[in-house]
């Protein structure tokens, strides 16, 4: 959070009218020379203009006193130190970040050219229900991460006042390649900021254009993260939430999904891979379980977090394979008292589901996009329905549907006599 209001000599209690039972557990946390301080400590002790906090509170706090207002007439300086700074917006009304601008020594610069001279890092954080979300627009009242290479001043310019109401939340960078999204749930915490892809103009190392750093985690609260893990990288070595690389054949994606909530389904999700194009198939391997499973074809992959922490590795790899038509074949069903085995050869892995219908009514669901190998595959239908009532003797239909890792479908129907 931050206040577009300037209160130099007032006890950040008395600007937020904490309860006098409520002060002994007041927290407010500031961020100082790479660390969290906390109230009454400078700076948390104090609630300046352009200056932002995480405040933990269980009551809604009302400020009923105006501070002083920022001058609209010309930018508000913030200066940043080297690393990450949380900063804040010190006029009323929403600006466009990528209308600020950077005194970088003697030049005054954009913040887009600021990223090209690697004065600052690329993207805008800031924290909304309880996750980091990357920012196009700076809004009243919030408070934003903004990484800095070296020490520069941040020109908050009023003259980049924008229409929205909001703080949007989109893909970080444009790349004329492609960009995959990757969405953590762990209970009720969420990670949806977090993206891999290629750029022409990538390189395969840190790229200041493309690759965007996570930042500092705030301790104590429900989390769950998605981090590209980068120890190579050296003066840029950290944890990223978007990491683009080069076209280059091959390439593989390395993270780590971490949570604090103990002995939860932690699920991952990847809702535009179809972006992704044709012939070109990405898949996620569990370096925990070797698991390796189709992107395409993969509603979600979960697993289950330990006591503590829990921190799980997996990889993405791309691979560039030829195109085929995906077919089912050589369909047949073989009879064994009231059960019925159904035999069907794939030409390619796929993700099959398997229904029995009568009367066109699905009555029985036997696989449920299941992924299923190259070759003959079967299954087993007990001659019972959904609920396990052994269903009359009459004519069926089973219906088989399959999805290849490149989102080709192919269908197959074949008749099941029911005998009594």
């Amino acid at each position: 959070m931050s206040v577009p209001f300037d209160y130099p000599t007032q006890d950040p209690v008395d600007v937020l009218n904490v309860a006098p039972a409520d002060r002994p557990n007041f927290r407010l946390f500031a961020w100082s020379l790479g660390r969290y301080t906390t109230y009454p400590n400078v700076p948390a002790d104090r609630v300046r203009l352009g200056r932002a906090f995480f405040l933990n509170t269980a009551k809604p706090l009302v400020i009923t006193q105006e501070g002083a207002t920022a001058n609209t007439a010309v930018p508000f300086e913030i200066s940043l130190a080297p690393g990450w700074n949380l900063v804040g917006v010190p006029f009323n009304f929403p600006l466009r970040w990528l209308d600020m601008k950077v005194r970088d020594g003697a030049s005054v610069i954009s913040v887009q050219e600021a990223i090209a001279n690697q004065a600052i890092r690329n993207a805008l954080w800031t924290y909304v229900s309880g996750q980091y979300v990357l920012a196009t627009e700076l809004q009243p009242w919030m408070g934003y991460w903004v990484r800095a290479n070296r020490a520069v001043t941040l020109l908050i310019d009023p003259a980049g006042r924008s229409r929205s109401a909001i703080t949007r939340s989109a893909e970080p960078v444009s790349t004329d390649g492609w960009l995959v999204q990757i969405v953590a749930n762990a209970g009720s915490a969420v990670d949806a900021s977090n993206y891999f892809g290629v750029a022409s103009r990538a390189a395969d190392g840190f790229d200041a254009l493309f690759d965007v750093e996570r930042p500092p985690l705030f301790d104590g609260q429900p989390m769950v993260q998605v981090a590209f893990e980068h120890p190579e990288w050296g003066a840029y070595a950290g944890q990223y939430a978007v990491d683009v690389r080069s076209r280059a054949v091959g390439q593989v994606w390395r993270f780590t999904v971490t949570t604090n909530i103990a002995n939860s389904d932690v699920t991952l999700r990847f809702p535009n891979v179809a972006r992704v194009p044709r012939g070109l198939n990405l898949y996620l391997v569990d370096e925990a379980t070797g698991q390796r499973r189709a992107l395409r074809t993969l509603a979600a992959y979960t697993f289950r977090s330990g006591d503590g922490t829990t921190t799980r590795a997996f990889r993405i790899e791309v691979a560039n394979e030829q195109r085929t038509s995906l077919r089912i074949s050589n369909v047949s069903v073989l009879s064994r008292g009231s059960s019925r085995t159904i035999s069907f050869m794939l030409n390619g892995e796929a993700a099959v589901s398997v229904v029995v219908l009568r009367n066109g009514q699905p009555v029985r669901e036997l696989l449920a996009q299941s992924t299923r190998a190259a070759g003959i595959n079967t299954v087993t239908w007990d001659g019972r329905d959904r609920n396990g009532v052994s269903l009359p003797a009459g004519a069926y239909t089973v219906e088989i549907r399959a999805t290849s890792i490149d989102g080709q479908t192919a269908r197959s129907m074949v008749p099941v006599v029911l005998t009594r």
